[in-house]
C-alpha cells in the first residue's frame, strides 16, 4: 500500500450447518476483523481463558483496536476458529 508496509491476509473459513461459509479475516488483527458472508448465527469473541467477551449479529466488520494482544477464539454457532489480536 501507500506506506511501504504490507499486511498478509489469511482467510479462514468456517461451514456452519454445513452448507454456509463464513470467512473471517485477518488472523492477525491490528484494529479490524472483518467477516465476508451471511451469520445465521451469533458471532462471539472469548479470550484465551474462555470468557465470553464479545457477542455480534448480522455484521461484517468488528472492531478490535481496545482488545488487549494475545489470542481470541471466535465461536459462530458450534464452529471455533482461532485469531491473533496484535
Amino acid at each position: 500500500d501507500f506506506d511501504g508496509k504490507s499486511e498478509s491476509f489469511n482467510i479462514q473459513t468456517v461451514r456452519i450447518d454445513g452448507n454456509n461459509d463464513i470467512k473471517i479475516f485477518p488472523y492477525n488483527i491490528t484494529d479490524r476483523l472483518y467477516v465476508e458472508g451471511k451469520l445465521t448465527q451469533p458471532l462471539e469473541i472469548y479470550d484465551s481463558s474462555g470468557k465470553k467477551i464479545g457477542f455480534y449479529e448480522n455484521t461484517n466488520s468488528i472492531d478490535m483496536s481496545n482488545y488487549s494482544t494475545g489470542l481470541y477464539l471466535i465461536k459462530i454457532g458450534t464452529e471455533i476458529t482461532k485469531v491473533f489480536k496484535n
